[in-house]
């Protein structure tokens, strides 16, 4: 039972993240990766890989 309990909420906890805070760490991660590179137009090239709408 604390098996299935503990799964349950597992699933739960990854069902939310998905839903809202996906973006946000995508695009923190957009960011992390622009600010590391040495190209100047980094920052435009991710905005442009990493938007949803295409």
């Amino acid at each position: 039972m604390r098996q299935f309990v503990a799964g349950l909420l597992l699933g739960l906890a990854a069902m939310y993240w998905y839903a809202y805070q996906k973006d946000a760490f995508i695009q923190a991660a957009g960011n992390w990766f622009a600010e590391a590179s040495a190209d100047p137009n980094a920052k435009e090239k991710m905005d442009k890989m990493i938007s949803r709408g295409h």
